[in-house]
């Protein structure tokens, strides 16, 4: 296990934090079940023709299509 320190103490006189594990939490979906997250970001006059272009590129490779989701 490793312990983290902070360098001249902790405020308040804390105890040592352990970043040993990860948290794992339960999979929220069954076996198969996936989830996309997109985030698109481009502002001023090119932005709505970015996001155009962008989604229509994903529909047109990989078969998904935003507006479905």
């Amino acid at each position: 296990m490793t312990v983290g320190h902070v360098r001249g103490g902790l405020p308040g006189g804390g105890k040592p934090f352990s970043v040993s594990a990860p948290l794992r939490r339960p999979n929220p979906y069954p076996a198969g079940v996936f989830s996309i997250g997109l985030v698109l970001s481009a502002g001023g006059m090119l932005g709505d023709p970015f996001h155009a272009g962008v989604l229509a590129r994903l529909a047109a490779t990989t078969g998904w299509d935003a507006r479905r989701a």
